[in-house]
């Protein structure tokens, strides 16, 4: 069963300063185990960012991604990547393919706002946020 916030829940965390909700996406990942983006006609969909930068755009449950469709101009729907597979193969394949993720973007007055970090530094820290759960298996 995928984790579904409550109304109040995404208001409250859409408010949130960038760095808080990679906090919060970080747990809800490691609790959840599924990270969210968005997939249309063309495959998987990338921001772009004011340095030309490739973003791969996340986040912790399809409610926020639906939240982002809704107050944008982006397009596709979600889809859940699973867990395994994005620490065993996303990850690494963005890190080669020097895309960065863009964590939990919100629409924020004109723009965008989200997190941006290497693929390679969100593994690092995905692992540590999932290492209280692996210790009590």
């Amino acid at each position: 069963m995928s984790y579904q916030p409550s109304e109040a829940e995404i208001q409250a965390v859409t408010k949130l300063e960038a760095t808080r909700r990679y906090r919060y996406f970080l747990a809800k990942v490691a609790d959840w185990q599924e990270v969210w983006s968005l997939h249309g006609e063309n495959g998987w969909s990338l921001l772009g960012s004011d340095d030309d930068a490739r973003l791969f755009p996340v986040w912790p449950a399809k409610a926020y991604a639906e939240s982002y469709l809704e107050e944008g101009e982006a397009e596709g729907h979600p889809q859940e990547i699973d867990c395994e597979a994005w620490r065993m193969t996303w990850l690494p394949g963005l890190s080669q393919d020097r895309i960065a993720l863009a964590i939990f973007p919100i629409y924020h007055g004109s723009g965008v706002n989200a997190v941006v970090v290497e693929a390679d530094r969100f593994a690092q820290d995905l692992a540590d946020a999932c290492k209280p759960y692996e210790e009590s298996e």
